[in-house]
């Protein structure tokens, strides 16, 4: 309407106008994500609340998005919101939903785990789901909850309970020294992925190592050095360091 009435110009040929909003091609696609400015002061706050009413103040974040299509790595808003939350006086941020495991971050001296995969992992236990959850599988009220899981798993034949990731995870433990952290240590669990379904899911300590060779390969992207010593995952600060 603007341009027909002459108030603004046509745009340019390598200008695509959309509403209001202008787009123009770059030399490359790419997708940037950031927190909400609105949601990120919000908690900023919170956490300076925290510390007046504890000595150590830890985020817990649920966050299912990826990174591209690759779902071990985070997307760029969780690793700006994370940051953040170190910055504005958080002592670690522990970070969980893409029910596998991902990089180890040490951030200002504190550590941010991206994600711990699954603790414990019995979604077949539920005891009821939405309405439409039935309805997209053409079942109705008539249906019982094992009915639903059946369907979307195809008997257990697909989705998550054929992925080995999801059941092997791993359980940290750390210490702090004059706010900063002092040592780490990661012990590897599993979930009994070769076991029935009535059976899965429960964590037990294991001597396999491939969960922390993965962590150990995902930290490297943010400078952490895990070492694996007699089936755990290290990581220890000198007194320099601190």
């Amino acid at each position: 309407m603007n341009i027909a009435e002459g108030f603004e110009l046509p745009s340019p040929d390598d200008i695509f106008q959309l509403g209001e909003l202008r787009f123009k091609e770059g030399p490359s696609e790419k997708v940037e994500t950031m927190p909400c400015q609105k949601d990120m002061s919000r908690i900023e706050k919170f956490i300076k609340v925290a510390e007046l009413q504890a000595d150590y103040v830890i985020i817990s974040v649920h966050c299912h998005e990826i990174k591209g299509k690759e779902k071990d790595k985070p997307p760029e808003f969780l690793e700006v919101f994370a940051r953040r939350c170190i910055d504005q006086g958080a002592g670690a941020v522990i970070g969980h939903g893409p029910h596998i495991i991902r990089g180890l971050e040490i951030y200002q001296g504190k550590p941010i785990f991206y994600s711990l995969g699954n603790f414990i992992y019995q979604s077949d236990t539920v005891s009821s789901q939405p309405a439409d959850a039935y309805e997209k599988y053409g079942l109705d009220r008539n249906h019982e909850i094992d009915d639903l899981l059946l369907e979307i798993s195809n008997d257990y034949q697909k989705g998550h309970y054929t992925d080995k990731k999801m059941f092997e995870s791993i359980v940290p433990c750390w210490t702090m020294k004059n706010g900063r952290l002092a040592e780490l240590t990661i012990y590897p669990i599993e979930l009994g992925f070769e076991l029935p379904v009535c059976r899965k899911g429960w964590p037990r300590m294991t001597d396999d190592l491939i969960s922390l060779k993965r962590l150990k390969e995902l930290s490297r992207t943010y400078g952490t050095e895990i070492k694996i010593e007699a089936g755990k995952g290290v990581i220890r600060k000198d007194d320099e360091d601190e």
